[in-house]
């Protein structure tokens, strides 16, 4: 089965990690509010992940998603804070904003 690992799970993040399940994927979480966890750190969380959503505040999108490590990684919208700030992701192969 596939991981799908969902970074912040607000509202958000709870929508995306629910429609995921719903396709099939074994769904892990992590939020900085550890009640949302479904394992311990953020490391195991994206351990293995076929696919990462980043739905946590936008001035962190551009480092979780950097620190990802899946072929396939949705960052939430806004991508960043700022354009410059945005400007590392460019190239980066399936890596994609949620709009």
């Amino acid at each position: 089965m596939s991981i799908a690992t969902i970074i912040g799970c607000g509202s958000i993040g709870q929508r995306h990690a629910h429609n995921f399940r719903r396709l099939g994927y074994d769904v892990r979480t992590w939020d900085t509010n550890l009640a949302r966890c479904t394992v311990p750190t953020c490391e195991e969380a994206l351990d293995g992940a076929a696919v990462v959503v980043i739905a946590t505040p936008p001035a962190d999108h551009v480092s979780s998603a950097l620190d990802a490590g899946a072929p396939w990684i949705l960052i939430e919208k806004p991508v960043a804070i700022s354009s410059r700030e945005a400007e590392c992701l460019r190239g980066q192969s399936g890596v994609f904003v949620g709009y």
